[in-house]
């Protein structure tokens, strides 16, 4: 099953049938640790799947914190955002003004724009040129990635799960050192 409502093509998903075995083999189930976490694919699939007890998720990247800073703890206001946002060119130039100011956008605003750039982008780059180009004469138009009612189905379910998930915006070595302490 696929969990994260980001899209990462050729990302971290097709591991996770390889990453559970690594767990049984070795039985592990108590805690992973995703540092570079980006769409959590992994991650998310091993806590959903009972495989782990829980996990953290870590990404420097500020606009990928808030993403998942917003599903875990504005679960609502972002499912809201998606329902009541439409999905076109102006949306999408004021989500890119947001990316571009992201050191001061608060984290519900980023977070929500992450999303939408992450679905209307070619491939899913945040700084990425929009599917079906500013005339949306492309075959494929803004939208055809961004299915509102599936999105907000897979943030409800990983945010039932809000409890068993750390999140941190760190350097990868310090979240190890940090993990390793405690």
């Amino acid at each position: 099953m696929f969990n994260s409502p980001l899209r990462y093509p050729g990302g971290k998903n097709k591991l996770t049938a390889f990453f559970a075995k690594i767990c049984a083999d070795n039985n592990v189930n108590g805690h992973y640790v995703e540092p570079y976490s980006g769409g959590a694919s992994v991650a998310l699939f091993l806590l959903m799947e009972g495989i782990v007890k829980r996990i953290t998720i870590n990404d420097m990247d500020r606009s990928i914190y808030a993403f998942w800073y917003s599903v875990l703890n504005h679960t609502e206001d972002l499912c809201s955002l998606i329902e009541e946002t439409p999905l076109d060119i102006p949306n999408w130039r004021l989500q890119k003004a947001v990316q571009q100011n992201k050191e001061h956008s608060n984290l519900l605003d980023l977070g929500f724009s992450t999303l939408f750039l992450n679905r209307t982008n070619r491939s899913g780059i945040i700084n990425g040129g929009v599917i079906g180009g500013i005339g949306q004469h492309g075959k494929y138009k803004i939208d055809c990635r961004f299915n509102k009612t599936d999105i907000i189905k897979r943030i409800k379910a990983i945010a039932a799960y809000r409890e068993n998930i750390q999140l941190f915006q760190m350097d990868a070595i310090n979240l190890i050192d940090l993990i390793i302490i405690s």
